[in-house]
């Protein structure tokens, strides 16, 4: 049965929760007759979640492993139908794209909450500015953030200048071949 063998997890008919044990934990409603159940991973945060009828039910587990899943169903008594789906054919009755939008938005709000010192944005903003050849931008930059760190000329074998002389000409289609032949000879490729 789901939920009794090893790496296996089920929800049977009474409510109880199952997983790698033949004894069940109460955990949620009964299912009753044309009652539309659904199970789903979500990956992001490892956690197992249960939906009857359209509503979210709960998470019982955590730490569940990123695996390959298999939807496994078991039938306890003879003459018992049961209808699957698996969202190609029909839409899923709980709405699992509000779901996903639900969760992406909460992620983004812990990760916008997470203390972040201004030297190492900074940094990030300088290194952006230097990789892409913003030679201008990363000037005025440094002067408000009072530092000279990219400004004294190559850096990993490249300048400053030159980086912004790619930028410029990616940005306007000057000379592609040519650049695209001086790349291709750059020991840095």
């Amino acid at each position: 049965a789901p939920g009794s063998s090893r790496r296996s997890y089920g929800y049977k008919a009474d409510g109880k929760i199952f997983h790698q044990a033949l004894q069940g934990e109460p955990f949620g409603p009964r299912l009753g007759t044309s009652d539309v159940f659904g199970c789903g991973v979500n990956f992001l945060k490892r956690k197992l979640f249960f939906t009857l009828n359209g509503k979210f039910i709960g998470t019982p587990y955590s730490s569940v492993p990123i695996d390959d899943y298999y939807p496994t169903v078991s039938m306890h008594s003879a003459n018992e139908e049961i209808k699957i789906n698996f969202g190609a054919a029909e839409p899923f009755k709980f709405d699992i794209e509000a779901f996903i939008m639900s969760e992406k938005k909460e992620e983004t709000e812990k990760i916008c909450t997470l203390p972040l010192k201004i030297e190492d944005v900074n940094e990030l903003v300088r290194q952006y500015l230097y990789q892409e050849g913003y030679q201008e931008t990363l000037r005025s930059f440094e002067t408000a953030t009072c530092c000279e760190h990219f400004l004294s000329g190559k850096t990993n074998g490249s300048t400053l200048a030159g980086r912004s002389n790619i930028n410029r000409r990616r940005m306007t289609g000057d000379g592609l071949s040519e650049l695209s032949s001086n790349l291709s000879n750059s020991p840095y490729r």
